[in-house]
């Protein structure tokens, strides 16, 4: 996946995996999809993990049911997320 705004050391790794979850104490489990991404910034000695959540399938006892469906596809925010993300304080870091 591509970071653009990050040092050319940078490394981004990404995936697509799929779980089933309950809310809270719920029974009902709603099938989700999760796109992570890990990256590396071996400059700052820290990496980092970004992730998004997708509903693929939501159980109508779920109290998810009535959640509103999102308008674009999950694959094309998280693509505009990463895209678009950048370190503004690099301090946040120590100072290395």
């Amino acid at each position: 996946m591509e970071v653009p705004h990050l040092p050319a050391t940078a490394r981004c790794l990404a995936g697509i995996g799929e779980q089933t979850v309950a809310k809270f104490r719920e029974d009902r489990g709603n099938r989700v999809r999760i796109h992570a991404a890990a990256i590396r910034l071996p400059d700052v000695s820290t990496d980092i993990l970004i992730t998004l959540n997708d509903p693929v399938h939501v159980d109508p006892d779920s109290s998810s049911a009535e959640a509103p469906v999102p308008s674009e596809p999950a694959e094309d925010v998280f693509r505009m997320l990463l895209r678009s993300f950048r370190i503004t304080d690099w301090g946040l870091f120590g100072e290395g």
